[in-house]
């Protein structure tokens, strides 16, 4: 495969491709194949890509994610069609999320032979899919609470310009309009200019010609979810096959987990990733409600496999020796969580690692009394707790100010008032100090 077909666009760091090259496809279960995707510290001069999950249910083929990187087509095609070839006709594609390291593959089931083959949307998700609508979209909706930081935005997309300089196709006509509009953010870094950049280098350079088959989706409709109970736990979702599909709207409104009853495997997506929240509409409320819920599923018996979306030996393992991360369990650096145990210890890590950034950031902000977003985060940084420790060590995508962003939306800190283009907040009465 030449490397020009592997990575997501031509500027990406050549050391990339040995990445990709070492990730695995692994049976986890009989007939249930994980592809690893990748992890890197530069979002996007080394873009991450989501593992990508393959089940089969007799003449059912479960696509759950499709990662980001061409590089991964090939091996979800060999899968595929092993399948079809001992029996499978439908193919059924679904995505944790609408996010682009998830989505960027989505039509590769066009290609797959599949009689039937269908894209199943949650309608929440219909809007996060399209990816640089979406991105705006969060730039709006930060600015209701503080001024997002308009020249570190700019100083991304200069960094992403200075090093494409450096590369073959700089000068290629498409790419023009997007590396004017990143010098007119650095050279005035407002939210017009930066949001004008943003979106030119995502249309232009990063996903020119992607295709999110959000056209031909059947939306499911909120409405139309299912109850489940799994012991103590209720879940609302969707019945696919065998397989139960949870809706839990954590990371994103329209976010899902896989449950997979007969291998009592869960995939839990974006809800176990360490640098949650990540948008202006993840929901920290959410991401604690579905972790609490997982591990209570483990403890109970329904669940003896977990894996996620991102988490993988490799990649995960050496990010945390580059940032000299102490991992909060030795579960934290497996491709998967084996055994009741090792599930509930997992699903456990991250209800207590939500629980505490909510609760941490909810005492800064009892102890300023009425404050900016960014006093919150300023107090919060003082904080000994080991979990806002780790969520502050993460670089980029992590963004702390969205952690704020989300407590304050969900705990109900509606009194807000503007002094002098401060947007202040006060904590409701039973945060107050």
């Amino acid at each position: 495969m030449n490397p020009s077909d592997m990575f997501l666009h031509p500027f990406c760091f050549p050391e990339l491709e040995q990445s990709l090259r070492r990730t695995e496809v692994m049976e986890i279960a009989p007939e249930v194949w994980l592809l690893q995707g990748n992890l890197g510290l530069d979002f996007f001069l080394a873009p991450p890509s989501s593992n990508i999950f393959i089940l089969r249910d007799g003449d059912l083929v479960f696509l759950l994610d499709t990662g980001l990187h061409p590089f991964y087509r090939t091996r979800v095609l060999d899968i595929l069609a092993r399948c079809r070839r001992e029996g499978a006709r439908t193919l059924v594609l679904m995505v944790s999320q609408g996010h682009w390291d998830h989505a960027l593959n989505n039509d590769v089931v066009l290609e797959a032979g599949y009689e039937d083959v269908r894209f199943l949307l949650p309608e929440p998700e219909v809007f996060v899919i399209e990816s640089i609508q979406h991105w705006l979209g969060d730039f709006r909706e930060q600015e209701k609470y503080f001024t997002p930081n308009w020249k570190g935005w700019s100083d991304l997309t200069v960094q992403f310009e200075e090093y494409a300089r450096t590369r073959d196709g700089y000068n290629e006509p498409l790419y023009q309009a997007a590396w004017e509009a990143i010098r007119e953010a650095k050279a005035r870094p407002d939210s017009g200019n930066v949001m004008t950049a943003v979106k030119l280098l995502g249309e232009r350079v990063l996903f020119p010609g992607y295709r999110s088959l959000a056209e031909r989706a059947d939306v499911l409709s909120l409405a139309g979810r299912e109850t489940r109970m799994f012991g103590d736990v209720e879940v609302k979702g969707w019945q696919v096959g065998r397989f139960f599909v949870i809706h839990d709207g954590s990371h994103s409104p329209g976010h899902i987990c896989l449950y997979d009853p007969k291998n009592k495997l869960l995939i839990s997506g974006d809800v176990t990733i360490e640098i949650n929240p990540a948008f202006a509409d993840t929901s920290m409320t959410r991401l604690l409600q579905a972790s609490r819920n997982f591990r209570i599923m483990a403890e109970q018996g329904f669940v003896e496999l977990a894996a996620d979306a991102h988490r993988n030996r490799p990649g995960f393992t050496e990010v945390c020796q580059l940032l000299r991360l102490d991992p909060l369990h030795p579960v934290q650096l497996q491709d998967l969580a084996r055994g009741r145990e090792d599930c509930r210890a997992f699903f456990g890590m991250f209800e207590a690692y939500y629980r505490d950034l909510i609760e941490e950031t909810l005492a800064a902000h009892a102890r300023l009394g009425e404050a900016s977003a960014p006093d919150i985060l300023d107090e919060l940084a003082r904080s000994e707790n080991r979990h806002v420790g780790l969520k502050l060590l993460f670089p980029f995508p992590s963004r702390p100010e969205l952690l704020v962003l989300s407590v304050l939306k969900e705990n109900g800190h509606a009194s807000r008032r503007v002094d002098r283009g401060r947007i202040l907040f006060s904590p409701p009465e039973k945060w107050r100090l």
